[in-house]
């Protein structure tokens, strides 16, 4: 597989890809997924990408397996993107107080 197919967004924060740099203040819930096979996308999460992407589950259903597997991809980076802008915006608020 080529390198812009293993990461199409090629997204990153202070130089290092996003899927590798680490949060610092992570809040564990204890929700998990767990896949009906192994290897397999948990339903659920599925179709939380499919409700992100805008579409039914029907319509989803309907898509190939790369373009569900290209949906499930954003749906994830996104929410990471989300998590990393969440910290920036805490740690600049923090040096703001000080």
């Amino acid at each position: 597989m080529s390198p812009s197919r293993c990461n199409p967004f090629a997204v990153y924060r202070d130089g290092e890809l996003i899927s590798e740099a680490p949060l610092r203040k992570v809040v564990h819930t204890g929700i998990g997924f767990e896949p009906v096979l192994p290897g397999l996308v948990p339903e659920i999460e599925e179709r939380e990408a499919c409700l992100f992407s805008g579409y039914t589950w029907h319509d989803w259903q309907e898509l190939s397996k790369a373009e569900r597997t290209d949906g499930v991809a954003h749906f994830r980076l996104h929410h990471l993107m989300e998590l990393h802008k969440a910290e920036a915006v805490e740690d600049a608020a923090e040096r703001r107080r000080r």
